[in-house]
Order: structure tokens, then C-alpha cells, then sequence
């Protein structure tokens, strides 16, 4: 991902994305021919939840799992925070270096 695209999305703001990505669970639903009670039954959300992501993106993590898993994107979720592909050995080495955790200051 570009630097514009990473500047575009971080003033997209979490409701706008929501409802992007809501829309994009439309669009894959509707590619299977499913109407919104078959998907709600076939994730095992209810019908009235499932109509309002779609129309919100409003839901939580585990029921949009669960949509990902039905729908066949989960590896989509797995791989969302990999980090970018290195493309100097400078990276390379930086990202050997990176902590495995972050302690506080000692005061």
C-alpha cells in the first residue's frame, strides 16, 4: 500500500471504514445470490444484527469472523496486520530488531 492510499485511509475516520467494509461483505454476499436471511443463518447472526452491519457496519469482532469464515475471506482477518513486504536489506535488519515487548521507564 502506497503512502497516499495509507494517508486516504486514516482520514477515512472508523465509521466510513466500517461501512466500507460492510459494503464490500454486500457485494460478496450478493455474489453468491444469498439474501440477508441465508447469510444471518448460514453465520449463525441474528437476521436483525446482520441487517444492521450491512447497513451500518456496526458489529463485532467475533460476528464479523464469523462472516469472513462463511464467506470464505478468513485468511483476509488473519493477514490484515501483516506487516508490509521489505524491500531493502535495511528493513530487512530493522525488523530482526524489534522488541518482542515494550516495557515502562523505570521510574
Amino acid at each position: 500500500m502506497g503512502l497516499e492510499k495509507s494517508v486516504e485511509l486514516h482520514f477515512l475516520g472508523p465509521a466510513l471504514i466500517r461501512k466500507k467494509m460492510a459494503a464490500k461483505v454486500r457485494q460478496c454476499r450478493l455474489l453468491k445470490r444469498w439474501s440477508q436471511e441465508e447469510m444471518a443463518s448460514r453465520t449463525g447472526i441474528k437476521l436483525p444484527t446482520y441487517r444492521l452491519f450491512e447497513q451500518s457496519g456496526k458489529i463485532s469482532l467475533d460476528r464479523l469472523c464469523k462472516i469472513a469464515i462463511t464467506l470464505g475471506r478468513d485468511q483476509d482477518l488473519v493477514n490484515l496486520f501483516d506487516p508490509p513486504p521489505m524491500t531493502s536489506i535495511d528493513e530487512i535488519e530493522a525488523r530482526s530488531r524489534i522488541p518482542k515487548r515494550i516495557r515502562k521507564p523505570r521510574r
